[in-house]
């Protein structure tokens, strides 16, 4: 599998682990979703509705799939975002790709980001769009 079609499709993975995290906390976003961990509301960790697994910490979550792979993102003032280090942990925790150098998720983030299928919010820092 290419470098871009293995990113392509980690980075669905991303928006479907997203997606159940914030169903599953009625949630928008990893803000929210930290903020019922502090306040009680919400164990720090446990099972989403749909059954992977999560883990809240820091100003963000991770998100187990079934296949091993974890999904990390942090909150941000523009929305969830996630750096190359991210998905390298995930190419890596994945049982369903090949490992992949930072270096080159780094060159296909920036190549996705002018295509505008990433927002590039800092230095190496992205949104899904």
């Amino acid at each position: 599998m290419s470098t871009r079609s293995q990113l392509t499709e980690a980075l669905n993975d991303f928006r479907n682990a997203k997606r159940a995290i914030e169903e599953t906390f009625g949630a928008s976003g990893a803000p929210e979703i930290v903020s019922a961990v502090l306040s009680h509301r919400l164990p720090r960790s446990g099972t989403c509705s749909n059954g992977f697994e999560y883990s809240v910490h820091g100003i963000g979550y991770t998100v187990t799939l079934p296949d091993g792979g974890e999904v990390h993102l942090d909150g941000s003032r523009q929305g969830d975002c996630f750096t190359p280090y991210d998905l390298e942990l995930y190419f890596e925790t994945s049982s369903k790709f090949e490992e992949m150098d930072v270096e080159d998720i780094e060159r296909e983030c920036s190549l996705m980001t002018r295509k505008g299928v990433l927002h590039e919010i800092r230095t190496r820092v992205y949104l899904l769009a």
